[in-house]
C-alpha cells in the first residue's frame, strides 16, 4: 500500500535514502502502484514521481544518467517543492544543477522564509551549498 500525498513522496525518499537493495525494491514497486494509480486520476506529485523513478534506476544501476530526461531537464509546470526535490536528486546522481534552477531554489526559499515556512527555507539553503543536512535528503553515496 502506498500512502498519498507528499508524505507518500517523502516515504519513497526515505527508502531510497538507506541505500539497501530491499528499500529500492520496496520503492520501486510503491513507485510503480503510484505511477499505475496516477493514470486514473490526477496526481499533483506525478512529477516528483518520476523524476523519484528516473533517480531510483540511476542509483540501482538500470539506467543511465543521460537517459533520465526528466530529471535532467525538468518540466514546464513544476512546483517549487518539484524544483527542490530535482536539485537534490540530481545532486544524488552526480549531476550539476543549472544556475537558472539555483537561482529559482534560492528565490523560493527567501519566499518561504518570509512567509514562515522555515523547514522549506532551510532546505532551500542547503541545497544552495550543496550541503543537505537534514537525513531525510542526505544520499549515502553523499557521503
Amino acid at each position: 500500500m502506498f500512502v498519498e500525498g507528499w508524505a507518500g513522496v517523502l516515504h519513497i525518499i526515505t527508502l531510497i535514502i538507506t541505500g539497501e537493495k530491499s528499500n529500492y525494491q520496496l520503492a520501486e514497486k510503491l513507485l510503480n502502484m503510484r505511477m499505475k494509480a496516477s493514470k486514473k486520476k490526477y496526481d499533483e506529485y506525478i512529477i516528483a514521481l518520476v523524476m523519484l523513478n528516473q533517480t531510483l534506476a540511476i542509483l540501482d544501476g538500470t539506467m543511465n544518467r543521460n537517459s533520465a530526461t526528466g530529471l535532467l531537464m525538468g518540466y514546464e509546470y513544476m512546483t517549487l517543492w518539484d524544483d527542490l526535490l530535482r536539485a537534490v536528486m540530481l545532486y544524488w546522481t552526480g549531476s550539476d544543477v543549472a544556475k537558472e534552477q539555483l537561482d529559482k531554489i534560492a528565490d523560493y526559499g527567501q519566499q518561504a522564509h518570509g512567509a514562515g515556512w522555515g523547514w522549506y527555507a532551510a532546505e532551500a539553503g542547503q541545497v544552495l551549498t550543496r550541503r543537505v543536512a537534514y537525513r531525510i535528503y542526505l544520499h549515502p553515496r553523499m557521503g
